[in-house]
């Protein structure tokens, strides 16, 4: 895999590289649902306010794939998935960021179906998660460049 955050649409899961492993050893933790990716988030397999806020946004999407779009009230039970997502780290402000975020978004655009909302979060998922990988790869080329030949970080 070539993130540490990867979505499969063929396995309708969030994959991680689990954090707890590295250096040692890699090891993917999968995310089908709400549950699972509040799990990740609660045990550390994800670390890094950035990929926090990626996790959420995909989990936000998650949440609309264990709901029932033909109960009436499929609204309030994905509102009640994002509660409990976001409450996962009360101290990470960019999972609440990110749940946030889908929430007000889904309030603006008044979406009346849930295939509807879950096709506009699916994108804005990966729209958040394509951002991440934009800044860190411009953060890493900047640093990069202030680096010589036989420089050591920690």
């Amino acid at each position: 895999m070539e993130y540490h955050i990867q979505f499969s649409d063929d396995q309708n899961a969030l994959i991680l590289l689990d954090q707890r492993y590295l250096p040692t050893r890699e090891e993917w933790f999968y995310c089908r649902n709400v549950a699972e990716t509040i799990e990740a988030l609660q045990v550390m397999v994800v670390r890094g306010a950035p990929a926090i806020g990626v996790t959420a946004a995909y989990g936000c999407y998650l949440a609309t794939q264990e709901t029932d779009g033909n109960d009436p009230d499929w609204a309030g039970k994905v509102n009640a998935l994002l509660d409990d997502l976001a409450a996962a780290r009360p101290t990470a402000v960019n999972l609440v960021w990110a749940v946030n975020l889908l929430r007000n978004e889904w309030e603006a655009k008044a979406f009346t179906t849930l295939s509807e909302l879950a096709v506009y979060w699916r994108k804005r998922a990966g729209q958040i998660h394509a951002e991440d990988i934009r800044i860190n790869t411009e953060l890493g080329r900047i640093g990069g460049e202030l680096l010589k030949d036989g420089d050591r970080v920690m």
